[in-house]
């Protein structure tokens, strides 16, 4: 039986997954669903499936067709829309980060165990086979003893005109760094002892930071330093590299292709680094796989809601750090 998928959100990350439903042979994608009827209408022609303004519509035309809910609206409609989808008793995969608050967060986790439903968030790094390399690398503890751990990710500055949304103060913790505080806690555990951010407003204004430095230490000594912005006039720029006693891994940038060219008068031109969609293309096509294959058997996802909330204390910290300009000790967040 193919699993049934309704998408909410027909913006760049619903397509993405919407087009990725299409791939696989084992899901079907029902319908697209957006508040915003020409947007929604524009991706449901190209797709050929039928398009809603309301997931409740949606659902109840097309019930027994139904498993599951692809979340990929805004941020901030995250909460209504699992709260539809828990009523109705439908499994969810929702976009990273759960929720633009922590109280949030918290309650879209209650939803998904009360109603007893599979939750799984879009953490695609998760599914991507360089960070899968590293996590068996720290998984067979060849590093030693680990001793720090430092990820650097810039994105691309928009072109001028061109918006990311709508910002708040400390979205970038929610939105940007939430993929490494999730990469924090797989690969070095939970909860780490305390955070300490700063950040600044560098180039883009409104109303957020576009930079910021995250510091997390370990009870066990452990210093995973994160170096954020959204500043690159080069291109976008993802490594990561984990000193230990025996050893340091590194993960470098993914270039389109392995062609470089050297010219007179010490020029150079180098590989274009492809944007977030290209570089974690077969990323997020696993990560509906996997979905859909939770579903069909009935387990639990991974990454699931516990590994979405675990990112959103993270980031509250970050938040609270960088605001207040002091560090947060994890365990008065936890309570």
């Amino acid at each position: 039986m193919r699993i049934g998928l309704i998408v909410v959100g027909a913006g760049r990350m619903g397509s993405i997954h919407a087009e990725n439903i299409r791939r696989l042979g084992s899901a079907e994608l029902v319908a697209i669903v957006d508040p915003d009827e020409g947007r929604a209408r524009m991706l449901s022609e190209r797709l050929h499936v039928p398009y809603y303004t309301d997931l409740g519509d949606a659902v109840k035309i097309h019930r027994d067709r139904v498993q599951g809910v692809v979340i990929a609206s805004s941020t901030t409609a995250h909460l209504d829309n699992v709260r539809v989808a828990g009523d109705l008793g439908l499994n969810i995969f929702i976009e990273k980060p759960l929720a633009p608050s922590l109280d949030e967060c918290r309650e879209i986790v209650g939803i998904v165990r009360r109603r007893n439903i599979l939750a799984q968030v879009g953490y695609q790094r998760r599914f991507d086979k360089g960070y899968q390399e590293i996590k068996r690398i720290l998984d067979t503890k060849s590093l030693g003893r680990l001793f720090i751990a430092k990820f650097i990710a810039r994105d691309p500055m928009p072109e001028p005109g061109v918006g990311i949304g709508k910002l708040y103060l400390g979205a970038i913790f929610d939105d940007m760094v939430t993929h490494e505080f999730d990469l924090v806690s797989w690969f070095f555990g939970y909860p780490p002892e305390r955070v300490s951010a700063i950040a600044s407003s560098l180039c883009l204004g409104g109303g957020d930071y576009d930079s910021a430095l995250v510091s997390i230490s370990y009870k066990d000594g452990l210093l995973v330093d994160i170096e954020v912005t959204r500043c690159s006039a080069y291109g976008y720029d993802l490594r990561l590299e984990i000193l230990g006693s025996e050893g340091l891994a590194k993960l470098e940038n993914v270039p389109e292709n392995q062609v470089y060219i050297y010219s007179r008068g010490n020029t150079a031109r180098l590989p274009k680094l492809p944007w977030f969609a290209e570089r974690f293309r077969e990323a997020y096509y696993r990560e509906i796989e996997s979905f859909v294959e939770a579903i069909a058997r009935g387990e639990k996802p991974v990454p699931n809601e516990e590994d979405g909330l675990r990112a959103c204390v993270l980031a509250e910290a970050s938040k609270r750090s960088a605001i207040n300009r002091m560090p947060i000790i994890i365990s008065e967040i936890l309570g």
